[in-house]
């Protein structure tokens, strides 16, 4: 069940000043029942068991502005004075019981009580804006803000952030010299800088020494001690920068946007990981800054129009970068990828595949020569033994070169037809799914892929899959055989439709009568086959679901 209140109270204070309240407040009711029967099912040896849980959401959201607007001439002035708070709760509770007589199936029957929980859980944030905007002649643009930010998730030290903001605009098409262009109708410079906080931490109390009950020996109250916490973990902040240029030629026909950006963020929240002998594996803690840049791109083109038919397009892609600017230790092991300064956050580091023993059918591995110090010497040898592998950046990323889509819209008369293709190149991805499918038979039971047939069987096969061996072995193991280029390009959606005539709707007495056909996921062309390529960011399969081929019809009716 959800509750949903929003108001708005505008006050005139002035010809030039208002104030203004919203109110926003939710509530969200969430109740779930499980009854397992008392003589068949998992809980039958308890006689059944009924669990539920009953959790209440609630957030509140008062913002007060203040906004005094005036213009003299042709100059154009704004100001807002703004003051926002911000309240969310979880009012969680849930029981179970076990013993239930036949037809029974409510907790108040249950013969043995066996759990009961409930919790609190509160978050506050208190903010405070300036924003000042200035413009002259409706051609040159200037704005800047700051603001203040507050959260009860941060201790009391360093709870307030500072943020602030400054962007400007020039219309140069305004300008006389291009004023009377016959190719350029609008050119637009801009550029900004911002900055952005960020408290979304796993817990709502990171900074404080947590203890959970529950941990009873016979009458004996027991407490565990929570993980290590850093008490003066504050705000992430993100940094961005950007410069840009806006174009409309031929009267609009071609349009488009040139963006360069540049995102910096700083004082990262991050598991950091601990030695396991201090008995903590990780700490939240601020570790390092990491930066974010590229360009992106934007064309949209008006091809054909006139009275029966219309053709559109649209082009937009990126290419991103990124790297990693400051760090509190030397470099982080993530999974298949090491942290380090200079280097990016999605650069794989893993072990190389040097391929099958043609003697042996064994698989192999680089590893490295190391001189009397233990320190590799820079050449590299083979090894059957999994363990002695060496880990290396490969020259390879999960972040793709280029990323986009691509549209066309096309009209004749009634009929329209929308098509969206997406697309991704240069990056790699490390299937998983399919090593485990590539084990060799070494566990009983286990599915098994198809490319197990071309195997090493005797002395002198040239392959690059190793033997069948039902003892224990590292051969499906973390290596560049898993390693494949992510490049796709997909038909994401197609719609077809038919809008019927305003002859036709005045007959039956309706104002919108549309029938259509929508398509998703209809054609894929890529580099690697048998995943969805639209994986993870960290490049990792992790037995993700296919995006699904959808074919459906529909009608929109309008009376």
């Amino acid at each position: 069940d959800t509750l949903s209140l929003h108001d708005a109270l505008p006050i005139s204070l002035a010809d030039d000043l208002t104030f203004k309240t919203n109110l926003a407040y939710d509530k969200y009711l969430f109740d779930s029942y499980t009854y397992a029967h008392n003589e068949v099912g998992y809980a039958s040896s308890v006689a059944g068991r009924v669990s539920q849980n009953r959790d209440v959401t609630t957030s509140t959201n008062v913002i007060n502005t203040l906004n005094y607007k005036k213009s003299i001439g042709n100059h154009n002035l704004s100001a807002d004075l703004i003051q926002e708070a911000y309240k969310y709760e979880v009012d969680a509770f849930g029981a179970q019981g076990e013993g239930f007589l036949p037809g029974v199936n409510v907790l108040d029957g249950s013969t043995t009580p066996s759990d009961v929980s409930g919790s609190t859980t509160q978050e506050r944030i208190s903010s405070y804006l300036g924003r000042l905007s200035y413009n002259y002649k409706e051609k040159y643009f200037l704005e800047g803000s700051y603001r203040k930010d507050g959260s009860s998730r941060f201790n009391r030290d360093v709870r307030w952030g500072n943020f602030y903001s400054v962007g400007g605009s020039w219309i140069i098409s305004q300008e006389n010299f291009l004023v009377n262009n016959k190719v350029i109708n609008l050119l637009k410079l801009k550029a900004s800088y911002g900055e952005l906080g960020n408290n979304r931490l796993s817990s709502y109390f990171p900074y404080m020494q947590l203890f959970s009950t529950g941990w009873n020996e016979l009458t004996n109250t027991g407490v565990v001690l929570g993980g290590a916490v850093d008490p003066n973990v504050f705000w992430e902040k993100t940094a961005s920068g950007n410069i840009g240029l806006e174009f409309g030629l031929f009267n609009d026909r071609i349009f488009g946007t040139v963006d360069y950006y540049n995102k910096k963020s700083v004082d990262l929240i991050y598991d950091k990981p601990l030695p396991a002998s201090t008995g903590n594996s990780s700490i939240t803690t601020n570790v390092g800054s990491v930066k974010n840049y590229g360009w992106e791109f934007a064309l949209n083109s008006k091809n054909i129009v006139n009275e029966n038919f219309l053709w559109t397009s649209g082009l937009n892609f990126s290419m991103d970068k990124n790297r990693i600017t400051e760090l509190t230790q030397k470099d982080f092991t993530n999974g298949n990828k090491k942290w380090e300064v200079g280097r990016s956050l999605y650069e794989f580091f893993i072990q190389v595949w040097a391929g099958v023993d043609p003697a042996t059918g064994y698989g192999m591995w680089y590893k490295d020569v190391k001189d009397a110090n233990g320190l590799p010497t820079g050449e590299r040898i083979t090894t059957k033994v999994y363990s002695e592998a060496s880990r290396y950046y490969v020259g390879k990323s999960s972040l793709p070169e280029v990323v986009g889509g691509f549209t066309n819209y096309f009209k004749y008369k009634n009929i329209d037809l929308n098509i969206l293709f997406n697309f991704s190149y240069g990056a790699y991805v490390y299937d998983s799914t399919y090593a485990s499918l590539m084990e060799g038979f070494k566990s009983t039971g286990r599915s098994a892929h198809q490319d197990l047939q071309s195997r090493w069987q005797k002395a002198g096969d040239i392959t690059d899959v190793p033997l069948f061996l039902t003892s224990n072995n590292d051969f499906n193991s973390q290596s560049t055989r898993f390693l494949f280029k992510n490049d796709y390009i997909r038909l994401k959606a197609l719609n077809f439709g038919y809008n019927f005539t305003k002859e036709v709707l005045e007959k039956i007495h309706i104002s919108k009568l549309r029938l259509y056909l929508q398509a998703d996921n209809l054609l894929t062309f890529q580099s690697h086959k048998g995943i969805d390529p639209e994986q993870d960011l960290s490049g990792s399969t992790n037995s993700r679901s296919y995006n699904q081929r959808v074919v459906s019809f529909g009608i929109n009716l309008e009376f």
